[in-house]
């Protein structure tokens, strides 16, 4: 134990060596199995990998159960600074399941989690009540990297609640958008819920997404369909601050519902969504990402209750795309608006989409929006928006750093946002959230 970090500091897979290993040495079969009604195991500097011959494994850690009563959920795992890994050639769908009660991941390292043909992650639940918490991991999956929800639970005292996700690095590695079919992963988006309650993402950096089984969002949140969820499930209350989304080609999708609809006629919609103080990174049309699909779409988003303020990005699309979104608070953002701003088929412009697509309770104001980028973003005419906003034709008129995504001295929004301070996410908070996170890895696109 002495030769591993401390508690607090994560490892990385240069600490195998001195680590105990636990092989899967049977295709299918994960390394560690929980039992029904498993409780109190902390795992400390264990390797969880699979052995050479083995081709594929729906999981290599399964804490998860085939029951009803909570009292057969295993409960109180925690891993601590723990390995769990395939490798470049394995089929490995998870890395993690973690159908479980009051379990814990932090400190540790999971990746080469990926498969031909299937969703694959680094960490799932969807079939356990939690809490979960997820703490200074680097987390690198296929499909999603983290996901909860995605099948049906068995009751609806299964559905995952009390998330804690903080300090974690979200990382798809880029070489794999090189890859062609059959050869290619099925690359989806960096973080996904379809059924979850009372969720928390701060202080993560989410590094790379393209468009490949998806469209590039490095978000996704929705509740599910008739075909993966009960009459029960929901996504509601759930807070993302703090944040550095790097080198994604699209942001947030939210939508009431899975495209197929709700599960039951009168199923709760996506609702209390907070998303505040990120900040978006080499975005869009400026990934390296861009050229794989038509970028960028900061928010393409419905529900209900959504509350959009204090973030900074440089979009080149689509500021807003809503199908439809009941009670939207979209306040004290720094943006650029894209070639088409706030938008809906058949309309360009908040007065175009309010009362049709923006109902309820919807209020813009305090956003500091710069038309820049190109022509068609130059003719966007803020009478098309609520006053209460600032509006500028290139980033030096307003005083703002583009590369370093700040608010410079002199600016003229210095204290211009609904609160009194400046439009645009907190960058120093955001820095001191993320400090240490960034992981050493291979073909890494981060830098300060």
């Amino acid at each position: 134990d002495r030769l591993l970090p401390r508690p607090g500091a994560r490892v990385t897979p240069a600490d195998a060596r001195h680590m105990p290993r636990l092989v899967s040495v049977q295709n299918v079969q994960p390394c560690l199995r929980a039992e029904p009604g498993a409780h109190h195991y902390r795992f400390v500097g264990i390797e969880c990998a699979v052995a050479p011959e083995v081709i594929r494994v729906s999981a290599i850690v399964e804490v998860s159960h085939n029951s009803t009563a909570l009292e057969d959920v295993p409960s109180h795992i925690v891993f601590d600074r723990v390995y769990i890994h395939g490798n470049p050639q394995l089929d490995s769908q998870r890395g993690l399941t973690m159908n479980s009660r009051w379990t814990a991941v932090v400190d540790s390292w999971i990746d080469e989690c990926h498969i031909h043909g299937f969703d694959s992650q680094a960490v799932i639940s969807w079939n356990g009540p939690g809490p979960f918490k997820l703490e200074n991991n680097f987390l690198e999956g296929g499909s999603e990297n983290v996901m909860f929800g995605g099948a049906r639970n068995s009751a609806e005292c299964m559905i995952p609640s009390d998330i804690e996700i903080r300090r974690n690095h979200f990382y798809k590695d880029p070489a794999w958008s090189k890859l062609e079919y059959p050869k290619n992963w099925a690359v989806k988006n960096l973080f996904e819920i379809k059924t979850a309650r009372r969720v928390l993402l701060e202080g993560n950096i989410f590094e790379n997404c393209w468009a490949e089984a998806q469209s590039g969002f490095a978000f996704v949140l929705k509740s599910s369909s008739p075909s993966q969820g009960r009459a029960w499930d929901t996504t509601n209350d759930i807070t993302i601050r703090h944040n550095r989304i790097l080198n994604c080609l699209n942001g947030f999708s939210i939508a009431r519902w899975s495209s197929s609809g709700p599960v039951v006629p009168d199923a709760p919609p996506t609702s209390r969504i907070l998303i505040e103080h990120n900040v978006f990174e080499r975005f869009g049309q400026r990934s390296e990402f861009a050229e794989s699909g038509r970028g960028s779409i900061l928010f393409q988003a419905g529900g209900v209750d959504i509350t959009v303020r204090h973030n900074t990005a440089w979009n080149d699309i689509y500021m807003l795309w809503t199908p439809g979104l009941d009670n939207l608070t979209f306040v004290d953002n720094l943006l650029t608006p894209g070639m088409h701003g706030i938008t809906r088929d058949g309309g360009t412009g908040w007065d175009k989409v309010l009362g049709s697509h923006l109902r309820g309770t919807c209020r813009m104001e305090g956003n500091t929006i710069i038309r820049t980028g190109s022509e068609r973003a130059s003719r966007i005419s803020p009478q098309a928006y609520p006053p209460g906003n600032l509006w500028f034709d290139a980033f030096e008129e307003a005083g703002v750093d583009p590369e370093a995504y700040r608010i410079l001295p002199h600016s003229k929004v210095k204290g211009k946002a609904t609160d009194g301070t400046d439009p645009g996410a907190d960058i120093d908070a955001i820095h001191t959230a993320t400090a240490n996170v960034q992981a050493t890895v291979r073909s890494s696109t981060f830098s300060d």
